[in-house]
């Protein structure tokens, strides 16, 4: 299980650099390509984590996902209100802003827009909770899997904007569902083989056709806005490729390396990146405009630099002040610092 973390570091890599001003061209499209199938792997993900043994009741279900995941987004919305430097200019205008943001529409606090991924997780964990406790047999959890994707669509075919995301919160749905449904392959040690190594091509192949179709239609997946392609593009693509991704990464499962380390450092510590690095970003990119010049990819590289030791000095206050926040217990600097588990 520990290619998991693997996945959810390497995703959250992305998703820092589609927040970039400065990006290479290459990499661009590259990032824009995953588009289709990043955030999707994520709810996915949690789904083949899914677990109602310790939790028999609803209530109690709740409970314990509101301390792991309401609390954050509550608090490091708050926080980045709070630290937000147009409260200084225009404090009833912003506050008014971000309450919106955060209460009303599910985005998080304008600074921490991320955070949009921690409520809707949190509604979407609720949700199939409620799916997981009534409908026991696996062909209804399709069918009310394919009717709540029908509706989130709809929702954004008629331009219909709802609070909290729920267009978007039906999307996270399906692919929790889907994710729970293929948790039994969790466990499978895979081996190295021409026909699995087939698959995994040909599932990716089916997701860069769709992604291209989108890219060149001007059609590009936005979860997150709840702005998708065609129906019947976006979730073949994005399934296909997820699956490709769980399969690649259980392959490689076995082996331990320093970047693997890296990656699970990342999911360790998502919540708090999720929360900052678009306002270390925007803070950087100003800071560094002086230095700024025609190659994209040294502007890359020099935000980058930056970038890091700044995340990390950002997880250490954190785990170390902030913990409460988080809903986990105080870490030392030692302890924050270490790439182990």
């Amino acid at each position: 299980m520990a290619y998991i973390d693997v996945i959810k570091g390497l995703l959250f890599v992305f998703v820092c650099l589609g927040h970039y001003t400065f990006l290479p061209d290459w990499l661009r499209t590259t990032s824009t390509y995953l588009i289709i199938f990043r955030m999707p792997t994520y709810f996915f993900l949690s789904g083949m984590l899914f677990s109602d043994r310790r939790h028999d009741t609803l209530k109690k279900y709740v409970i314990s996902k509101s301390k792991s995941l309401l609390l954050p987004y509550v608090s490091l919305s708050v926080f980045f209100t709070l630290c937000d430097y147009e409260l200084f200019r225009h404090p009833a205008e912003t506050i008014l802003r971000n309450l919106d943001w955060i209460f009303i529409q599910g985005n998080g606090a304008p600074k921490a827009y991320a955070l949009w991924f921690v409520l809707t997780l949190y509604l979407a964990s609720i949700a199939y909770y409620i799916i997981n406790k009534y409908v026991k047999k696996i062909g209804y959890k399709l069918l009310t899997a394919l009717a709540i994707s029908t509706a989130g669509y709809l929702l954004m075919h008629c331009q219909i904007n709802t609070p909290l995301k729920i267009g978007t919160l039906c999307a996270a749905v399906v692919f929790l569902t889907a994710g729970h449904l293929a948790a039994k392959l969790k466990n499978i040690s895979f081996d190295w083989s021409v026909q699995l190594v087939s698959i995994i091509f040909v599932l990716f192949g089916i997701t860069i056709l769709c992604s291209y179709d989108c890219i060149h239609t001007d059609r590009i997946a936005y979860l997150g806005m709840n702005k998708l392609p065609p129906y019947w593009i976006f979730y073949p693509g994005a399934l296909c490729g997820t699956m490709a991704t769980v399969l690649f990464f259980n392959l490689l499962g076995r082996y331990d390396s320093v970047l693997f380390r890296v990656l699970k450092y990342i999911a360790r510590n998502a919540l708090i990146i999720l929360a900052s690095h678009g306002y270390a970003l925007l803070v950087l990119t100003h800071l560094v405009r002086v230095f700024i010049t025609d190659n994209p990819t040294m502007n890359f590289l020099l935000v980058t630099m930056l970038l890091i030791p700044t995340e990390v000095a950002i997880i250490c206050f954190f785990n170390r002040y902030f913990y409460r926040m988080l809903g986990k217990p105080r870490q030392e600097l030692l302890q924050s610092l270490s790439l182990n588990t």
